[in-house]
């Protein structure tokens, strides 16, 4: 297995960290850094140069992406959509955001 699978009390509090320490990058991060070329490996090993805007650029797709993949799969087992936009979330006063 390549990820842990937490408890649900667990992965609540490794998103809240995670999302901590993401506004904390942002916020600190410059342009001139967004923009530089960072060689990096992936899970399997393959390596790869991004930049961090890029990176980030896909960190936003693919959550979209994985969101869409939750309402498909509630929708197969015959469930109501749950409603996952980002605005219905930082609405809803989520730790970390807005």
């Amino acid at each position: 297995m390549v990820w842990p699978e937490p408890s649900a009390s667990a992965a609540r509090d490794l998103a809240r960290e995670a999302a901590g320490a993401y506004a904390t990058y942002v916020a600190g991060v410059s342009e001139e850094i967004l923009g530089q070329p960072l060689a990096y490996r992936n899970q399997a090993g393959q390596a790869f140069v991004s930049t961090p805007a890029e990176i980030l650029t896909h960190m936003l797709m693919h959550a979209a992406s994985h969101r869409g993949d939750v309402l498909a799969a509630v929708g197969r087992a015959g469930g109501a959509a749950p409603d996952v936009d980002y605005i219905a979330w930082v609405r809803a006063g989520e730790p970390g955001v807005g």
